[in-house]
């Protein structure tokens, strides 16, 4: 089962990182590519404010009669223009310093075209607010084209430039580029960073699924055992009916280990899924501990244990919770005692006030609990010493008495005892007065 559940896991692990990661990477793009039009539209705008500010002061040049041949051969190679005026509609009388991809006179001869199919594309005088347009050549390359009339004393004169927009449209190739670079990155980045997130996010899912599969191993394994004697037991009773009763009470007491086992069962799943049931109240400290050791003392003495009382000579501070779930749990303290501490020795039961906390201790005088195994110990179908024959302790008591410790807001602490043994101690909160 197992491997169907890690399969399963890690099918939605990719999935969920799919999405994340185009969730997030939609965003980007969306981002990114507001970010490039913005820019596109900022570099197009600064170029055409540029170019409308050196057609128009060209055209002033024009208007004073101060444009000569020289300066405007110059005045194009600079700015890689391409400059003509146009006397009373006649051929440009300026050859140009420069010859583009597509023949001048084709460009002019086609921005001329546009301009009489739109009158509205030349200016009357008023060039700094004159619309520019749109030249295609022969080829790739695309011209920025402006036309202004300017009314001279010989007639009037119509102002034609154009800008090659070759280093503009590398300078927005370039742009693209960039932006596809940082999409292209942020694209690996994200997917990265979605499969990390959503692994770190399922991480208590696998930890739980791989928790429930020990839990349903485990607990398949130890009821194995009390089933399988109980099952032997019937097979010997008809085949030997004189020793019935021996294998009766084998079965019985087999039949109680189930039933413990069941009930420990049934305790960590109502942990697990939050529906404890227990009624909590003001109780007296003293009256549950003592009532605790009397109910627990037939237990011990049956399997050859003495368990002593231990309380101040003052009265302990009242705590709150249930009675019979805190028996249950000191219980259940005691029970792991006296299944670990070797038979004949003295097992105690020790409450005492530490500042606002009451501490319920059950020491015993067994082989103790390595250091490594003081925390282990808690979980659940964990054993102290795994090699020990089993006696009816399933490793799930401490985890049912840590459970309960939770729920009534204390702890659990395992430490050495002096001269030997183990001592388990639980912490409670005391009653607010």
């Amino acid at each position: 089962m197992k491997a169907p559940r890690r399969t399963a896991l890690a099918r939605t692990h990719r999935r969920l990182a799919a999405l994340t990661a185009v969730l997030c990477c939609g965003v980007l793009a969306l981002s990114l590519w507001g970010g490039w039009s913005m820019s596109c539209r900022q570099l197009r705008q600064t170029g055409e404010a540029a170019f409308t500010a050196q057609c128009s002061e060209l055209c002033r040049r024009v208007s004073e009669g101060v444009v000569s041949d020289p300066w405007l051969s110059q005045w194009e190679a600079q700015n890689r223009y391409i400059a003509a005026l146009l006397d009373n509609g006649t051929s440009p009388f300026f050859p140009g310093s420069w010859q583009p991809a597509t023949p001048r006179e084709t460009l002019l001869t086609r921005a001329q075209q546009t301009i009489r199919e739109n009158q509205g594309l030349l200016a009357n005088g008023l060039w700094s607010t004159a619309p520019t347009f749109t030249v295609q050549g022969d080829g790739p390359d695309t011209y920025r084209a402006f036309a202004a009339g300017i009314t001279m004393d010989k007639g009037q004169c119509i102002v034609l430039v154009l800008q090659d927009l070759a280093d503009e449209q590398a300078r927005l190739l370039d742009s693209a580029l960039w932006y596809a670079g940082c999409l292209a990155a942020g694209l690996l980045a994200l997917t990265v960073i979605s499969w990390a997130v959503t692994r770190r996010t399922l991480a208590p899912v696998s930890r739980a699924m791989e928790q429930q599969s020990r839990f349903i191993s485990a607990a398949g394994h130890e009821l194995r055992t009390p089933v399988a004697a109980i099952l032997a037991s019937l097979d010997a009773m008809e085949r030997c009916p004189e020793q019935a009763e021996e294998y009766r009470t084998a079965a019985r007491a087999e039949t109680a280990r189930l039933g413990r086992l069941v009930e420990d069962l049934l305790i960590l799943g109502s942990a697990d899924s939050a529906r404890w049931k227990w009624l909590p109240s003001r109780l007296d400290t003293d009256a549950i501990v003592i009532d605790a050791a009397e109910q627990l003392r037939g237990l011990a003495a049956q399997r050859g244990f003495s368990l002593s009382l231990d309380l101040p000579g003052t009265m302990l501070p009242p705590i709150y919770g249930d009675a019979d779930r805190l028996v249950q749990l000191i219980a259940a303290l005691v029970d792991n005692a006296t299944s670990y501490a070797p038979a004949g020795t003295l097992v105690i039961l020790r409450c005492r006030d530490v500042g606002g906390k009451v501490a319920i201790s059950v020491i015993d005088h067994g082989p103790g609990v390595p250091d490594p195994d003081k925390t282990r110990i808690f979980s659940r179908f964990a054993r102290g010493d795994n090699s020990r024959p089993a006696n009816g302790h399933f490793g799930l008591g401490l985890a049912v008495a840590q459970e309960l410790a939770a729920l009534h807001g204390g702890r659990l602490a395992c430490t050495d005892t002096p001269g030997g043994g183990a001592t388990f101690t639980l912490y409670l909160p005391a009653a607010p007065i």
